[in-house]
């Protein structure tokens, strides 16, 4: 979701890019109208006969985000939740080095991780999406591969 909220970030026609350059490099998470406005542009150029399966990093952040999606583009099918130690985070964080991974900004990304994502996982389990809970904190080969072996489990539910 990050890389699609980047990309009309840089636009310099976009409606959205003042409110996304205001928030998006300070860590701060822009609204759930935003968010699925963006979703709802990408879907719309997307040519016909396009498959509907999708992979939608780091979305929905929070529930209103997935009654957001839900309701404008439709119920989602299957939900990854990645999980990770917070001190494994940082130390990724520092090695990406980008303008929103300061330390301090991560730390309060992390903890409105925590606030929001979790109870959005919590309903969208209650509303019957399937959820496939993953731990994320090995890399390499060994992580693409837990990462890959969800997804398949995801896609022959």
């Amino acid at each position: 979701m990050s890389d699609l909220l980047r990309t009309e970030m840089d636009k310099p026609d976009s409606p959205w890019a003042h409110e996304i350059k205001a928030k998006l490099p300070f860590g701060v998470l822009v609204s759930s109208e935003l968010s699925t406005a963006v979703l709802q542009a990408w879907y719309s150029r997307l040519p016909q006969g396009h498959t509907n399966t999708y992979l939608l990093d780091g979305f929905p952040r929070d529930i209103e985000q997935a009654g957001d999606f839900a309701e404008k583009l439709g119920s989602a099918k299957a939900t990854i939740s990645l999980m990770c130690a917070p001190n494994v985070l940082s130390e990724r964080l520092q090695k990406r080095a980008r303008m929103d991974d300061d330390p301090n900004i991560a730390k309060d990304r992390y903890k409105g991780h925590v606030g929001a994502t979790v109870p959005a996982i919590d309903h969208l389990k209650e509303i019957g999406t399937h959820v496939v809970e993953v731990s994320s904190e090995e890399e390499g080969e060994e992580g693409w591969q837990i990462f890959q072996d969800a997804l398949l489990t995801l896609l022959k539910a």
